[in-house]
């Protein structure tokens, strides 16, 4: 089976490259994060994960190998990457971090919103009063921002439901299509060098002091044993 990757000529990976942090509340500004959630809802997860995987193999350290499975829920071929990293330095690692962070920024509420709308005259459901209604809404909408905005908007525009999904059954499709990303990310965060344990505090006189003895307590030990060892040859 053929699988041809989109070429990408712009994508959440430049914004975060222009700012040097990570998408999301405490990344990009809203401007650039809005672009970014934009570039990511016009494809689909299998070009997001390609694209990922492209840069990260940009990255002379970085080897990402694609594997592919079928989704047998709507029969797509979706693309499956492996990385594996080779002498990475931090200061790369950290970069490598933020540009599978760029691809991981979340749609905007508002467009959460219109998606779920959309979803809710396409799929059968029970009428329910307007309070139950606008809870569900919140609750599915504030859960969808843990997900990035191509994979939130596949799973409910997309993805053939047959009845209004529960939260557990759009959980478990948008973990699936998110793996990849995740993946690379984990590996990425593994290889963080370990913090160094804190100094130990200095020692006091009274520590410095005991310290002392014990040494000379010690030499007195080692003399005595010495003197023994002598008079027994």
């Amino acid at each position: 089976m053929k699988h041809d990757h989109t070429s990408i000529t712009i994508s959440p990976m430049a914004l975060a490259e222009q700012t040097g942090m990570p998408p999301g509340a405490h990344g990009f500004a809203r401007a650039d994060s809005l672009r970014a959630a934009r570039w990511l809802a016009e494809r689909q997860p299998r070009e997001v994960d390609a694209a990922a995987a492209s840069r990260l193999s940009s990255l002379i350290s970085v080897e990402v190998r694609p594997l592919y499975h079928e989704i047998s829920s709507d029969g797509q071929a979706y693309g499956s990457f492996r990385a594996a990293i080779r002498d990475v330095c931090d200061d790369e690692r950290k970069r490598a971090l933020r540009q599978v962070q760029a691809f991981m920024t979340s749609a905007p509420e508002e467009a959460l919103e219109d998606w779920l709308a959309e979803l809710s005259v396409i799929v059968a459901r029970r009428p329910e009063e307007d309070v139950t209604e606008a809870l569900r809404l919140r609750a599915y909408v504030t859960r969808l921002q843990s997900y990035p905005a191509d994979v939130a908007k596949y799973v409910l525009l997309d993805k053939v439901w047959r009845f209004w999904p529960t939260w557990a059954e759009l959980k478990d499709a948008c973990d699936e299509l998110v793996a990849t990303r995740l993946m690379f990310a984990r590996v990425l965060g593994e290889l963080a060098p370990p913090s160094l344990p804190p100094a130990p505090p200095p020692l006091t006189n009274e520590e410095r002091a005991e310290q002392a003895r014990l040494r000379a307590e010690n030499r007195e030990i080692i003399k005595t044993l010495i003197r023994q060892w002598e008079r027994a040859e």
